[in-house]
């Protein structure tokens, strides 16, 4: 008996393109490589800190971008990210977004530093009330 692999290459990092003061809103490339098969949903990964990974969404997300709600303000969260194709394969997840502050939006922010660390990118952001 042959077993052919059908490889799902993992999703691209998932990177922020708005922060609230309750939400991220997330965006990542397709796997370079979809195991021979269409892919047909998402799922996207959240934690705290060091904690558990726990999943954002309820249903499966069938474009590679999604905005995660119900987050606590000025708590720093990580995202990632699986892929799966027509026939059920899922991939390895994504590396992490690194660390995203959600906000409050009342205030102006002034970015006080930016570095990158084992593949993980951290901003530090300083609040001027308005």
């Amino acid at each position: 008996m042959v077993w052919h692999l059908s490889i799902i290459d993992p999703p691209g990092t998932p990177d922020y393109t708005d922060v609230t003061s309750n939400s991220v809103a997330l965006k990542w490339d397709a796997p370079k490589r979809d195991g021979g098969n269409k892919i047909v949903a998402y799922n996207v990964e959240k934690r705290q800190g060091k904690g558990r990974w726990f999943k954002c969404n309820f249903s499966d997300i069938p474009e590679s971008e999604f905005i995660a709600a119900g987050l606590a303000i000025n708590e720093r969260y990580e995202f990632r990210v699986t892929a799966r194709n027509a026939i059920g394969t899922i991939s390895p997840p994504s590396q992490s977004s690194g660390y995203i502050v959600v906000r409050d939006e009342s205030c102006k922010y002034m970015l006080i530093s930016k570095w990158q660390n084992l593949n993980k990118q951290h901003i530090v952001l300083f609040c001027l009330k308005q």
